[in-house]
C-alpha cells in the first residue's frame, strides 16, 4: 500500500474508547501545510484541526471536551505534534479548564509503501507539558522504543464501511503492542487497538470521513421522528429517545450530545435497533429541562442533526382524573359505548385503563386511546344489564388515580316521554278532526236540496 495524499476538507471521525467505561469521538480536519519544530527540528507537516469529546461513565462521571491541532510530517504521516485545550466537568468539582501539548522527538516514521513483511526500529522520546485549573504546567519525558512491522493485509469493517486494509503492528518487548489498519480508500487509518499484556486499553475505529480517493456522496443523512419519551419525567426517571435515521448509501454513526440542566453536556453512541430506528437511555438525574442534539454521519463524512428535549420534575401529585363518562349511557346490545376521561399531571401521565364490570360480576381491562389529555375507550358489549367502570391512570413515579362511571345495555333503548306526549296529542287531535267532519257532512245532507230523477 502507497502513502496516500491528503488535502484541505479530508477529514475523519473515530469513536474512542479506553477500557469499559471511558468512550468519546475525535474529529480530525486537515486544513493545511505547516512547518512545526520540536528540540531546534523544523519538521514540514500537515496541520489538522482537532475536536475531541469523552466521558468516564459510573457513579461519578467525568467529561473532558477539547479542541486544538496536530501535527503530521508531511513525508510519512509520523506523528509530530499535538496541542489541544478545553475543559473537565463533573459534578463535583464542576468545571476546570485544561491544556495539553505532546511532542515526539523524533517522530516515529511510517516507512511507505507498507509491504508485508517489512520491519523498522524506532526510538526517540514522547515530550508533555499539561495545566489543570489555574496551577503552573507539569513536565514529563519519557523513552519510546518500538520494533514496527507490517502484517498480511485483509479486510476490516468499522461503521464507515468495509475496507481493504494493510495492518502494522508496534510492539515495546512482551508487555506493550499496538496495531493500526491503513486503508486507502479512507487514506488514514480505520481502526487502531493498543494491549498491555494481551489486554486491550485503548482502541478506535472510523465512523465517518471524507477523503479524495473515497469518492463520497454528497447527500446528508436523513433525521426523522425525533421524540423523547416521555416528554416530561419524574426525577431518576428513565427517558428514551428515538430517531429515524436513513442514507442514501449508509449510515457511518449515530450520536446524541446532551445539555444538562447544570450545563454539562455529555455525548454517547445511539443505539441502532430494527430498521432505520435508533434510540438512547438517560436516567434523568437531575431536575429541569434536558437539551439533546442527535447527530448522523454517512460513509463519507455528510453529516445532520436535529434537536429536542425533554423536562424532569419533582412529582408532587397524583393524576387528576375529570369528566369520567359513558356516552350514550343507555344502549341497545351490540351498540358502541364510548367511556372517556380527561386526565393531567403535574409531570406526565404514563398510562391510563378503564375497568368496567359487567352485569354477570365480571371484568374486562382495556388500555385507553390517548388524544393530548384525552382518554376514550370505544367498545361494543352485548350482554343486558348494568354496567360499571371505573378509569384509573398512572403517572411516570406510579402514583394513581381513579374514577367511576355506569351504563346500561337494554333490550331496547328507554322510550322517550316527551315523543311519546306529542304522539299522543297529534291523535287526538287526528280524532277530534275526522269527528268534525263527520258531523259536517251528515248537517249539509240533511238540509240540501232533494237529488234529482
Amino acid at each position: 500500500m502507497g502513502q496516500p495524499v491528503w488535502e484541505v476538507g479530508d477529514y475523519w471521525v473515530y469513536f474512542l474508547r479506553e477500557g469499559p467505561a471511558v468512550t468519546g469521538t475525535m474529529r480530525m480536519a486537515v486544513t493545511g501545510t505547516d512547518s512545526v519544530t520540536v528540540s531546534g527540528i523544523t519538521y514540514p507537516s500537515y496541520r489538522l484541526a482537532v475536536t475531541r469529546r469523552m466521558t468516564w461513565a459510573g457513579m461519578f462521571p467525568l467529561y473532558r471536551n477539547e479542541s486544538g491541532a496536530s501535527w503530521y510530517r508531511t513525508s510519512d504521516f509520523a506523528f509530530v505534534k499535538t496541542w489541544l485545550n478545553g475543559t473537565e466537568e463533573s459534578p463535583q468539582s464542576g468545571r476546570v479548564a485544561i491544556s495539553t501539548v505532546r511532542e515526539f522527538s523524533p517522530p516515529q516514521s511510517i516507512q511507505w509503501p507498507l509491504v508485508y513483511g517489512n520491519a523498522w526500529y524506532e526510538s526517540g522520546w514522547v515530550n508533555e507539558s499539561s495545566t489543570y485549573g489555574g496551577s503552573p504546567p507539569t513536565w514529563s519525558n519519557s523513552s519510546l522504543v518500538q520494533w514496527f512491522g507490517v502484517l498480511s493485509a485483509g479486510n476490516t469493517g468499522t461503521a464507515a464501511g468495509s475496507f481493504a486494509t494493510t495492518p502494522v503492528q508496534g510492539t515495546w518487548g512482551s508487555a506493550y503492542e499496538n496495531v493500526t489498519w491503513w486503508s486507502s480508500v479512507a487514506g488514514n487509518v480505520v481502526e487502531s487497538v493498543e494491549r498491555i499484556y494481551g489486554s486491550e486499553v485503548r482502541s478506535s475505529s472510523l465512523i465517518a470521513y471524507q477523503h479524495r480517493e473515497g469518492a463520497p456522496d454528497t447527500t446528508d443523512p436523513v433525521i426523522s421522528g425525533v421524540v423523547a419519551m416521555p416528554p416530561a419525567v419524574s426525577q431518576y426517571g428513565v427517558v428514551t429517545v428515538q430517531a429515524d435515521i436513513a442514507d442514501d448509501v449508509a449510515v457511518a454513526g449515530a450520536s446524541i450530545n446532551l445539555t444538562l440542566p447544570d450545563g454539562m453536556f455529555y455525548t454517547d453512541a445511539l443505539t441502532k435497533g430494527t430498521g432505520t430506528s435508533y434510540s438512547f437511555l438517560w436516567p434523568a438525574l437531575l431536575v429541569g429541562t434536558h437539551l439533546f442534539t442527535i447527530w448522523a454521519t454517512d460513509s463519507s463524512g455528510n453529516a445532520a442533526s436535529r434537536s429536542g428535549s425533554f423536562v424532569a420534575k419533582r412529582d408532587a401529585a397524583p393524576p387528576v382524573i375529570a369528566s369520567a363518562a359513558a356516552s350514550p349511557k343507555a344502549q341497545i346490545p351490540g351498540g358502541t359505548v364510548n367511556i372517556s376521561a380527561t386526565v393531567t399531571d403535574d409531570v406526565w401521565v404514563s398510562d391510563v385503563f378503564v375497568n368496567v364490570t359487567l352485569p354477570n360480576g365480571t371484568h374486562v381491562n382495556r388500555t385507553m386511546t390517548r388524544v393530548g389529555n384525552d382518554f376514550y375507550d370505544a367498545t361494543k358489549w352485548t350482554e343486558v344489564g348494568d354496567y360499571r367502570f371505573t378509569v384509573w391512570a398512572i403517572d411516570v413515579s406510579g402514583k394513581v388515580a381513579s374514577a367511576t362511571g355506569s351504563f346500561t345495555v337494554g333490550s331496547r333503548p328507554a322510550p322517550d316521554l316527551g315523543v311519546v306526549a306529542i304522539a299522543a296529542v297529534i291523535v287526538v287531535a287526528i280524532a277530534v278532526t275526522a269527528g268534525l267532519l263527520v258531523r259536517r257532512r251528515r248537517k249539509r245532507l240533511t238540509g240540501g236540496p232533494p237529488p234529482r230523477p
